[in-house]
């Protein structure tokens, strides 16, 4: 391929990063029924904001009683964001704005060992974490007792128990 040619698919490839990269970062349109509520605001007339905010304020609620519409504030994201932690969230639960969560500790409801021997850990919540590497787990580890899953690098995930050494884990449930 000539150099030109080289350079040039170069480029493109770099413009197009880019440009996806930036369509990674806009921020997404509001809902429809949030911006129209919020649109009552521009009506000068009271009569017709009011209106205005019966109309969709009623619309909203109903949405949230059908289930079409979910309202939620920053604590039950954060909630929400705990308990699929191990997940691949979709964008919706993202938001930085409070840092990512790195790390949880909780309590083990149950133990049990997989096929192969591994430990498989239900904590609190309802999560499931299976042991993926083939590290002996030594000692007797209870319902009751504390663990920490932490996030590692490349996707990896790890459990530490008291006094134990960590143990990469893969989130099941």
């Amino acid at each position: 391929m000539p150099r030109s040619l080289n350079k040039a698919a170069v480029v493109t490839a770099i413009v197009l990063m880019a440009t996806a990269a930036d369509a990674r970062d806009e921020i997404k349109p509001r809902a429809k029924l949030l911006q129209q509520t919020l649109d009552c605001i521009a009506i000068k007339a009271d009569a017709e904001r009011l209106a205005c905010y019966d109309r969709t304020v009623t619309a909203l609620g109903k949405g949230e009683e059908t289930h079409e519409i979910v309202v939620s504030d920053r604590e039950q994201m954060r909630e929400t964001r705990r308990s699929l932690f191990g997940f691949r969230l979709p964008s919706l639960f993202g938001g930085k704005d409070d840092g990512e969560l790195d790390r949880i500790e909780t309590t083990i409801s149950s133990v049990s060992r997989s096929y192969d021997g591994g430990l498989v850990l239900a904590v609190d919540g309802g999560a499931q974490w299976v042991q993926v590497d083939s590290r002996a787990i030594v000692g007797k580890i209870r319902p009751g007792d504390k663990v920490t899953i932490s996030r590692g690098t490349m996707g990896a995930y790890f459990a530490t128990l008291a006094g134990r050494p960590s143990f990469k884990v893969q989130r099941r449930e």
